[in-house]
């Protein structure tokens, strides 16, 4: 028979397994490429997973849908683009070898050797590479694997250095001072959309603490904070200038609060608005008091002004008291409030997140962060008189979205891509694309866009693209951000050696004199955040501007992208940043974000709670087809899923199974008929041959032009 019946005794695990044995074996993929190469074109941008980690079920989710429109476009005869990549540096692979190494932190990874450590994360990068790759082709998502874009290749780095030296010249790359989200256990900061990826609830103890005025200890200040870690680098206390402030009167003490929040604080077990108000202000009438402050245990430096209180427009009186205690060092409005009023500055927190040089002996190494170490601070508190109230306080709180360690606001000095710039140019290009669903261009990214801050760059750590600043020992204004290895080389005097990496340690060995005062110029030691290589693959994949230039130009922008709805803050974001940072250009057309995949119970998918969904478990039991309909057709892309594997037959059951029945009554009445001995005109044909084929045009005419 020209076309053989199914066996219906086979399983549909064994069915696809054959001809997907058939098509590896008639070189399908490769021949559909060559059948459309000269097509017009369709540009596909794959975002590159780690592949130190194997792939899920949410991974066929994406790949289901990135296949779905890729194949489309093909059988229309374009020409897809269909590169595949890796995202090889960053924390992912760090940490894994840490762990391979049983060992934790920079101090361990240095003791241990940073070139021996980054030839681990070089080899550890494609563990999991066949996973990746056999998972993809028994879904049936077909990719260029074998000439993928890598990140960690000299040839991508140098792509990325040029961009970052065009950001230079555009005054859009700088070195600041601010406080950013820290990990204390990487050792490393993290940037707004990194943070972003790891919030989680928490409850944790506040605690109301009391200010005593200096010249009048029996009136109080009081405070609510919900790291109380912080108070031993308090220098300020910030009221709303506008905010009404009352003082209340409790067993010949007076506390001063916010009067909205009166009614919230116990004092003495009971509403402190039951108490006598005895006066009342405005927070600018507060302005300039001066107070005891809590825990005198860190010296303070000479400079500055301290223990007093200052006017802050983002005070509010939502929660707390309407007074807020600021630490310049670990918190953004505290920092800014510094610079504005010339606070004192001080830090008795070390890079690993513990305190140091103290003189609380018992508190020096302990983490900030530590239930224990918040416990002994508190106790202390309630010691020395200053200690009114802790309350649980469930909030969201910042995790690192690598290693799960909880993150603190730190001052750090870090490289910034200055993306407040071009904010207003971002939201212009976001409103170009189409995004599906499109509150998700116009919400979550949108509304993301519109609170930008500049792009936190730099990372203290190993593993990663490198910097490309090298600046002067002797006066560190004087810089160069080298663009290419060609001008390595010309700097360094020399030619780049055969076996040249750009990677640390090897990279930090290429000095020369300053052009300007003759010290020596070293590079930096930071790398850079790796979601803007991920960011930087459209231009880097082609190692653009230094090859296919042409190959780069006919593939940009993307006229299609489509990932998870995590990436709103992280890949999506970093394209499009570093689109219009550098080129001031659209990056991609068609967005389809696809939500979380979550278990039977609606819960999110994790090791911890062991309801992650082996992918290739599921396939085995009903095939690709099967879960693959089941992610698609289950709900709108858009809307989180609850991936039951009970549900697969009745969501994709009835289509596969009116579809094999179709195609068994094809086979059984077809006869010898085949495509090349042609079809009789339509106007011959029966009325029911003629509507049927009726109906397939107005389906193909809805498809093409959704």
């Amino acid at each position: 028979m020209a076309y053989p019946l199914a066996d219906l005794k086979l399983a549909p695990d064994t069915l696809e397994r054959q001809l997907l044995a058939t098509w590896k074996h008639e070189r399908l993929f490769e021949k559909t490429q060559e059948a459309v190469r000269y097509g017009p074109p369709f540009v596909f941008y794959e975002g590159p997973p780690t592949a130190n980690g194997r792939p899920g079920i949410h991974h066929v989710f994406a790949r289901t849908i990135k296949d779905l429109v890729c194949r489309y476009h093909t059988m229309l005869g374009q020409a897809v683009t269909r590169i595949a990549g890796w995202d090889t540096h960053g924390l992912p692979v760090e940490i894994e070898v840490e762990k391979t190494l049983g060992i934790s932190g920079k101090k361990q990874i240095e003791a241990y050797g940073v070139e021996k450590f980054n030839a681990l994360c070089r080899e550890n990068v494609f563990m999991y590479k066949t996973d990746w790759e056999s998972l993809s082709e028994r879904i049936g998502y077909w990719l260029d694997y074998a000439h993928p874009y890598i990140t960690y290749t000299n040839e991508y780095i140098e792509s990325v250095w040029w961009l970052l030296k065009r950001l230079h010249e555009k005054a859009l790359l700088y070195r600041g001072h601010k406080v950013l989200p820290y990990c204390p256990r990487c050792g490393t900061a993290l940037s707004s959309h990194e943070l972003a990826l790891g919030y989680e609830e928490v409850q944790t103890n506040s605690v109301y603490v009391t200010f005593p005025l200096a010249a009048d200890p029996k009136r109080q200040l009081v405070i609510w904070t919900t790291t109380p870690w912080t108070l031993l680098a308090n220098v300020a206390v910030a009221v709303h200038p506008d905010l009404e402030y009352g003082e209340y009167e409790v067993h010949g003490m007076r506390y001063i609060v916010a009067t909205a929040r009166a009614g919230d604080l116990h004092v003495a077990g009971a509403p402190l608005a039951e108490a006598p108000r005895v006066a009342g202000y405005h927070g600018r009438d507060l302005v300039g008091l001066k107070y005891v402050r809590p825990l005198e245990v860190v010296p303070l430096p000479q400079e500055g002004q301290r223990a007093i209180v200052v006017a802050g427009g983002f005070v509010s009186a939502e929660e707390g008291t309407g007074l807020v205690h600021m630490a310049p060092a670990f918190g953004a409005d505290d920092y800014a409030v510094a610079q504005q009023y010339g606070l004192a500055f001080v830090n008795p927190v070390a890079p690993d997140g513990t305190f140091q040089d103290t003189r609380w002996t018992e508190l020096n190494g302990l983490l900030v962060t530590a239930k224990e170490t918040n416990r002994l601070i508190i106790d202390r508190l309630k010691h020395e008189g200053r200690w009114l109230e802790t309350r649980p306080h469930t909030h969201a709180y910042p995790f690192c979205w690598r290693c799960d360690s909880a993150l603190i606001y730190y001052a750090r000095t870090s490289w910034f891509v200055r993306t407040t710039a071009v904010k207003a140019r971002m939201l212009e290009v976001n409103a170009q694309v189409r995004w599906h669903p499109p509150e998700v261009g116009s919400g979550r990214f949108g509304e993301w866009l519109e609170n930008n801050v500049d792009w936190a760059l730099s990372r203290d750590r190993y593993w990663g693209t490198p910097l490309n600043v090298w600046q002067c020992e002797r006066e560190t204004e004087h810089r160069e951000v080298l663009g290419s290895y060609a001008e390595l080389a010309e700097r360094w005097g020399r030619p780049l050696p055969t076996d040249f990496d750009a990677h640390k340690p090897g990279i930090d060995g290429y000095h020369w004199p300053c052009r300007e005062c003759g010290g020596t110029m070293r590079r930096v030691p930071e790398v850079i955040d790796a979601w803007f290589d991920s960011g930087a693959m459209p231009y880097a994949q082609w190692h653009y501007p230094f090859e296919h230039q042409a190959d780069f130009k006919g593939h940009f922008p993307a006229d299609f992208i489509c990932e998870g709805v995590d990436q709103t803050r992280g890949w999506f974001y970093s394209l499009l940043a570093i689109g219009v940072t550098a080129f001031d250009a659209l990056v991609y057309k068609n967005v389809i974000v696809n939500e979380h995949v979550l278990d039977a119970q609606g819960q999110k998918m994790s090791k911890s709670r062991g309801n992650v969904v082996n992918p290739w478990q599921v396939i085995e039991e009903v095939g690709a087809d099967a879960v693959r309909l089941f992610l698609l057709g289950q709900s709108q892309v858009g809307v989180r899923k609850r991936f039951d594997r009970q549900q697969i037959p009745k969501v994709a059951g009835g289509f596969l199974n009116t579809l094999r029945n179709t195609y068994e009554f094809f086979a059984w009445y077809v006869g010898d008929w085949t495509s090349a001995s042609g079809a009789p005109p339509v106007a011959e044909r029966p009325l029911t041959d003629r509507w049927v084929l009726a109906r397939l045009d107005e389906v193909v005419a809805a498809v093409r032009a959704a």
